[in-house]
């Protein structure tokens, strides 16, 4: 998946640019809970990046629990991410599991968003780049091990200006 954001105008004439998401495709987080998954997935990215180039954003990924006392599959910030990502536990609908929120990202930083997890290491990647006016998104997931039945997969993210390509 790839997409390409160039600026039509300044984001402050279109403060309505800035809400407007784009569904890209099923990417990223999904693989951080796939291993760990015998039943029902949730998996829910949102993401926003700025006119300055930093990116906040909310991850979830969480089971329905198959036992009482199962909290579901935990995240763990890498050391290099400490202070910018806050990770809490998640319970909503019935599932159980980890919330990852984070603010003031990188570009470089996006892409260690999959060590959040040991068992997702080289399941998937995201890049953010930046070339002039314009701002690129490249990802790939291994989908081999998601649960096919009853789940909830969501990536969507939010740029400061119209997308004008995507694959």
């Amino acid at each position: 998946m790839t997409a390409v954001v160039t600026p039509a105008e300044p984001r402050s004439r279109h403060p309505d640019r800035r809400r407007t998401t784009r569904r890209l495709a099923v990417v990223t987080v999904l693989a951080l809970a796939a291993v760990l998954l015998s039943g029902c997935l949730r998996a829910q990215v949102s993401m926003g990046v700025s006119s300055d180039d930093r990116v906040s954003g909310r991850i979830v990924v969480a089971v329905i629990p198959s036992a009482e006392g199962d909290t579901g599959p935990g995240l763990d910030v890498p050391d290099s991410l400490s202070g910018k990502i806050r990770v809490q536990p998640y319970s909503s609908d019935g599932y159980v599991g980890s919330e990852a929120l984070f603010s003031d990202l990188t570009f470089g930083d996006v892409q260690q968003l999959g060590g959040l997890s040991d068992q997702a290491s080289g399941l998937f990647q995201l890049t953010l780049t930046r070339s002039g006016d314009l701002v690129a998104l490249s990802g790939q997931v291994d989908l081999g091990t998601v649960p096919a039945d009853g789940s909830d997969v969501q990536f969507t993210i939010a740029f400061p200006a119209r997308v004008t390509t995507t694959n």
